[in-house]
């Protein structure tokens, strides 16, 4: 279709609709506004009603009939010795991160992603203990005492 038949038509003569237009005048781009997720729409869709197809079901929840079969796999027995051999050290040295677990597999004669390891770590909720920024800034109202080296100079510390 050529620009003077869209023009005619009241078309956007080849200028592309942005995404963060309004829909309310009918010119911008329409957002579904998704108020739950996927897994809490799939679950009332029923299989055996004979009322209402599956394939209906899903058109009004909003749910991809695609998703609707779908099984998360569990983890591996792998991942799953991995996790357990993490949390057992983590107990041991909780202040070891993603790439010190990774050593210390690896010294265990596991071949370990460090990429793999920080998820598995976020999997089962440990993180390494560290202290955080400006833990040594005094709080509000916090007197300052003086030390000894605040009057002589010449017992400072370089």
């Amino acid at each position: 279709m050529g620009v003077a038949k869209r023009a005619e038509r009241g078309g956007r003569q080849g200028r592309a609709l942005r995404g963060d237009r309004s829909a309310e005048d009918g010119t911008g781009l329409a957002q579904k506004k998704l108020v739950c997720s996927t897994e809490d729409r799939r679950p009332p869709v029923e299989l055996a009603n004979p009322n209402l197809s599956i394939r209906r079901q899903c058109e009004l929840l909003g749910v991809n009939r695609g998703s609707l079969y779908y099984q998360p796999r569990g983890e591996s027995e792998e991942n799953l010795r991995l996790m357990r051999l993490l949390d057992e050290q983590y107990t041991r040295t909780p202040f070891y991160g993603r790439r010190r677990m990774r050593v210390w597999l690896r010294d265990q004669g596991y071949e370990v992603n460090p990429k793999r390891v920080a998820r598995l770590m976020d999997l089962i909720g440990i993180a390494a203990i560290y202290p955080k920024p400006k833990l040594s800034v005094p709080g509000d109202g916090h007197k300052i005492y003086p030390t000894p080296t605040d009057n002589r100079p010449d017992l400072a510390i370089c």
